[in-house]
């Protein structure tokens, strides 16, 4: 038998060194809980009733699309995402000299990056 608690802002650390602080954090890992192989094969257990109980599994991997919204979410500013190096597609400079004298530049939209 174990008393269980969420713990709070303040209680002592696990390793003894500190307090623990709350923070925001952001979820990067999916998550659901299934029936389906616990029943197929047949794990259970029993409850405080003695009645058998199916587990429910858990099922966890690395979301992709969730990791690169939460890159966004941390890394962007007026002018758009600005993925980490480790992240971003490609890297690249744009050195826009004389931009509105070419024809092919002169035809970006109004709301071009380089305006």
């Amino acid at each position: 038998m174990h008393d269980l608690r969420n713990v709070l802002a303040g209680d002592p650390s696990p390793d003894g060194m500190g307090k623990l602080d709350c923070v925001a954090a952001l979820k990067s890992v999916i998550s659901s809980s299934y029936d389906q192989y616990s029943e197929a094969l047949k794990a259970t257990y029993l409850d405080e009733n003695g009645k058998a109980q199916v587990m429910e599994m858990g099922c966890y991997g690395i979301g992709v699309s969730r990791i690169v919204a939460a890159a966004i979410e941390q890394n962007y500013d007026e002018r758009g995402i600005a993925l980490p190096v480790a992240m971003a597609p490609f890297q690249i400079a744009i050195a826009p000299i004389g931009y509105k004298k070419a024809k092919q530049c002169a035809m970006l939209p109004s709301n071009s990056m380089l305006n």
